[in-house]
């Protein structure tokens, strides 16, 4: 886990449950699509992006788990690709592992970009908000 990710954790309060099953930064009352907090760019809303997936979550240090969980944000945003390869882990585990890096690094370099819920409306430029990662 990287510092960068460590903070945006702690910032969305995410907390260890059974309901995500102890996996950092996976929110499953989330919308589909939006249930990993790092399957999307986040912005500070002033200017540029503050984060890419990688920079969160680098691939090499991803379990198998958390790599389904991004396949399945990718899928739920319209990505044929993630769904095949989520579909290929039924059918055979290294077919699955060599398919989902490669969809992967393709998804993560169109992600969609975000203004992260911990800026001030009032100071933004940018302000999509994530869907469901509405401040309450």
């Amino acid at each position: 886990m990287t510092e960068l990710f460590e903070k945006f954790l702690q910032a969305s309060g995410w907390e260890a449950s059974e309901a995500n099953q102890n996996i950092p930064g996976y929110f499953p009352d989330k919308p589909g699509g939006h249930k990993c907090l790092w399957s999307v760019k986040w912005s500070s809303g002033l200017s540029k992006t503050v984060t890419e997936p990688g920079d969160m979550m680098p691939l090499q240090n991803m379990s198998l788990l958390q790599k389904v969980i991004e396949l399945y944000d990718y899928s739920n945003r319209g990505s044929g690709a993630a769904l095949r390869v989520l579909g290929e882990a039924l059918i055979d585990k290294d077919l699955f592992i060599k398919g989902a890096d490669h969809v992967i690094r393709d998804e993560r370099l169109h992600v969609p970009e975000f203004v992260f819920q911990e800026v001030k409306p009032q100071f933004l430029r940018y302000n999509k908000v994530r869907p469901g990662w509405e401040l309450s």
